[in-house]
C-alpha cells in the first residue's frame, strides 16, 4: 500500500508531537500567552501599536519544539470544542 506525501507528512507531524508532549510539564502562562497571541483578531490599531509576533529562542534541548507542540495541542483541543 502507498501512502500519499501529504498523509507522510501528517503522519510524521503528529508522531513529533505527542513524542514532545508525552512528559511536558509547566510553562503554561507562556501556552496561554502563544495561544491568546495566535487567536487574537486584530484592529488596525492593534497592528500599528501591539505585539507583532514572537520569537522563542533557546539552547538545544529546552523545550522550544515541545512548547509550539503542546501549543498545537491546546489549538487542536479549542478547534474540537468548537465543532
Amino acid at each position: 500500500m502507498t501512502f500519499s506525501p501529504l498523509w507522510q507528512e501528517e503522519n510524521t507531524l503528529e508522531s513529533f508531537i505527542i513524542d514532545k508532549t508525552k512528559y511536558f510539564k509547566g510553562r503554561q502562562k507562556l501556552i496561554e500567552k502563544l495561544e491568546k497571541f495566535l487567536l487574537h483578531k486584530a484592529s488596525a490599531s492593534d497592528i500599528l501599536n501591539e505585539t507583532k509576533g514572537y520569537i522563542l529562542t533557546g539552547f538545544s534541548g529546552c523545550g522550544k519544539s515541545a512548547v509550539f507542540s503542546m501549543l498545537c495541542r491546546h489549538l487542536e483541543a479549542l478547534k474540537e470544542e468548537k465543532n
